[in-house]
């Protein structure tokens, strides 16, 4: 059930990614970090945004004021060793501060679902470089246990092979010399010029075309891995195209050990609380 839901699912989402394409593709004028922190900036907006016209902030001024002169109560009862007002006024503070963080919650509601389909964009449109002209990329075509022979890419005036165009499909190593478990083919090739071209990969008597758009400045990243057929019960073909392309920068410790979505998370957070601050949001 649940695997019969995923492609489902999955184009509903490349779907809401076109409006967005429209709305946010502007950004990438930033260059690509700077595009993470713009597009950040936003998502830290528009939370805000939700949680000030989704939630009575009147109400919620009210009992955190109420909150804090309960707080001030308890402190002088506790001076006075008054026990049981310690204790009514503890279980006051605890009813007015549920009703607060129910109330202050309930603008992720409504929030969750665009945040999440928007931190799926930047990790699908933003998480790799655009190809420049000179770029060398990697591309591995992935197949069905079955295949076998040769599998070859045609060459074309912005994507030409560094190294062989034919190529045989077999169990490929890993950099650490390892065996991977998988069917594949490998080729390394050069972007020549700028323009909207196309990978096109030849599989026995089938040709299937991956477009590689090259920009010599601004553009963004083609798909990183285009699914070109489903299982077969012939067990033998060609499954998936893989683009390794350049992130923009290492993976380490302050981006949470992710490198594009550690800049956009980052940003957001941090613009998201000082919005916060600075739109008065209780």
């Amino acid at each position: 059930m649940i695997d019969a839901l995923i492609p489902i699912v999955l184009s509903i989402v490349k779907a809401l990614f076109i409006p967005l394409d429209f709305a946010l593709g502007w950004v990438t004028v930033f260059g690509l970090i700077g595009a993470l922190i713009v597009v950040g900036a936003l998502t830290g907006l528009a939370v805000n945004l939700f949680q000030k016209y989704c939630s009575d902030q009147q109400q919620l001024g009210r009992r955190r004021a109420d909150i804090e002169k309960l707080k001030q109560l308890s402190r002088e009862a506790k001076q006075a060793n008054d026990t049981e007002k310690v204790a009514r006024l503890s279980s006051l503070t605890s009813q007015i501060s549920s009703k607060y963080a129910l109330e202050s919650m309930k603008p992720a509601l409504f929030s969750v679902p665009p945040m999440c389909i928007l931190a799926m964009w930047v990790g699908a449109r933003l998480s790799f470089e655009p190809v420049r002209p000179g770029d060398v990329i990697e591309v591995v075509a992935s197949f069905e246990d079955g295949a076998s022979g040769f599998t070859h890419v045609v060459p074309s005036d912005g994507l030409v092979p560094e190294g062989p165009a034919i190529v045989p499909i077999g169990i490929q190593k890993s950099t650490s010399g390892e065996a991977l478990n998988a069917m594949q083919a490998q080729w390394k090739i050069c972007a020549k010029k700028e323009g909207s071209h196309a990978l096109t990969i030849r599989h026995g008597d089938e040709r299937y075309s991956i477009p590689v758009p090259i920009f010599a400045k601004g553009g963004r990243a083609p798909e990183q891995v285009t699914d070109v057929n489903s299982q077969s019960p012939t067990r033998d073909q060609l499954l998936k195209v893989e683009l390794k392309l350049r992130e923009p920068v290492p993976a380490a410790w302050w981006n949470m050990r992710m490198p594009s979505m550690g800049i956009y998370l980052i940003a957001a957070i941090l613009f998201s609380l000082a919005l916060r601050r600075i739109m008065g949001i209780q």
